[in-house]
């Protein structure tokens, strides 16, 4: 990531609307440059504030990029409650078997089971 594609993601996470959309396609950019199995660790969570939730999700669950804590955090704040809200959010934790873990353990206070069988977190 140059100097000017930071800027232009940075743009938009705290700009308008024609600059958010300016850090979008630099972030599209930068997933294309980087091929369909790799990432910046930092990837998905500048998607999220971009307001892409599902490309953020998309991105952890497909990409490799080493340390994912920053993205993972995010959506547990206050903040990530739009990423919660999407319907990929269930495969997501699927996938990282944290239904698994919360059948056994019990989940965080802000999730609940849903008649489906999937856990849901405003």
């Amino acid at each position: 990531m140059t100097r000017d594609d930071l800027l232009a993601v940075h743009r938009g996470v705290f700009g308008d609307v024609a600059t958010k959309q300016v850090g979008m396609q630099t972030m599209l950019s930068l997933l294309a440059q980087s091929g369909p199995k790799k990432s910046l660790p930092s990837a998905p969570l500048y998607l999220f504030r971009l307001d892409a939730p599902a490309q953020g999700l998309t991105v952890l669950r497909e990409r490799e990029m080493g340390d994912r804590v920053d993205a993972m955090n995010w959506i547990w704040t206050r903040q990530g409650a739009p990423i919660r809200a999407i319907p990929e959010f269930a495969g997501f934790l699927r996938d990282n078997h944290l239904p698994e873990l919360w059948d056994q353990y019990g989940p965080p206070e802000l999730c609940k089971k849903d008649a489906k069988t999937d856990y849901v977190c405003p």
